[in-house]
């Protein structure tokens, strides 16, 4: 709607470092993770009233090798 803005992005990397944003208390795993990320931004007037960031985080855990996949 106005004075939204929704952004999609993909994100790949390795896990070689500590990402407590992403996987808290969490070492380093070496594993490769795809991300897909859908941000919405809400704007009052020129200024930014919110921001909400969603991903799949069961899909991180599997990835990152700290649960099972389903099957």
């Amino acid at each position: 709607g106005q004075g939204q803005l929704v952004d999609e992005l993909h994100l790949t990397f390795t896990h070689s470092k500590p990402m407590p944003w992403l996987l808290p208390n969490v070492p380093p795993t070496a594993k490769k993770i795809a991300l897909d990320v859908v941000v919405v931004v809400q704007f009052r007037g020129d200024k930014l009233a919110c921001e909400r960031i969603y991903w799949d985080h069961a899909a991180v855990l599997r990835q990152a090798g700290l649960v099972k996949a389903w099957g």
